[in-house]
């Protein structure tokens, strides 16, 4: 049988065990969340980021059609669709 200071020794070094556990714990769910807050932003502006590029295309698109047309290798009405077509994709873009 147990002496009483060995029970309390041995019930002491479990608590301490225990509570070094929940800290532990407590840094790990804080990491992950810190993390989570992280990969979202990156998100954020990797969607941005797809956007922009994504309008500087068609900003190019339309300069390219500008040309072809200064250059009359193109006619007025596929001037108008094709312009007409990059307006859509633009607005789509944007939304």
């Amino acid at each position: 049988m147990y002496s009483v200071h060995a029970m309390l020794t041995l019930s002491r070094a479990k608590l301490q065990q225990n509570m070094q556990l929940t800290t532990d714990i407590k840094k790990l769910v804080f990491s992950t969340v810190h993390q989570t807050h992280i990969q979202k932003d990156f998100m954020i502006h990797l969607q941005q980021l797809a956007r922009t590029t994504a309008l500087q295309l068609r900003m190019l698109n339309q300069l390219l059609i500008f040309r072809q047309v200064q250059s009359s290798q193109i006619s007025g009405l596929h001037l108008y669709r094709a312009v007409f077509s990059s307006y859509l994709h633009l607005s789509t873009t944007i939304q």
